[in-house]
């Protein structure tokens, strides 16, 4: 059974635009690395550097308890070894953003960026 806190089914897709685009361009600036999300991707190799946080347009949403939900992409690269042996290669993963919007005063605060790197691990 699915836990209702973690997956809501009564999402409702953000209609108006510039609290849609607000919110695309909060996630976009929004720094991940000093996030506790950042964890998950840390600890994926020796040095993961962020090349990019992206929500889906089509994939945000209000939720019942008046703040908004969104699903997106995380961008890396994983550095593996030394100088010597060196290895370098881009992965990406799906992240869940959670966060609220201030329609009065327009502004957009991420509370909490959730990454699944299940992915990395199969």
């Amino acid at each position: 059974m699915k836990n209702p806190k973690v997956f809501p089914t009564n999402l409702q897709p953000i209609e108006d635009p510039r609290e849609a685009s607000a919110i695309l361009s909060a996630i976009e600036k929004f720094d991940l690395t000093s996030s506790p999300g950042w964890d998950a991707l840390d600890e994926l190799s020796s040095q993961t550097v962020l090349e990019g946080l992206e929500a889906n347009p089509d994939g945000i949403f209000n939720t019942p308890a008046g703040k908004f939900e969104a699903v997106g992409t995380a961008y890396v690269t994983l550095n593996y070894g030394g100088k010597r042996d060196a290895a370098s290669m881009p992965d990406s993963f799906p992240v869940r953003i959670i966060g609220s919007f201030d329609r009065t005063a327009n502004k957009v605060t991420i509370e909490d960026v959730q990454v699944d790197t299940s992915s990395f691990f199969e």
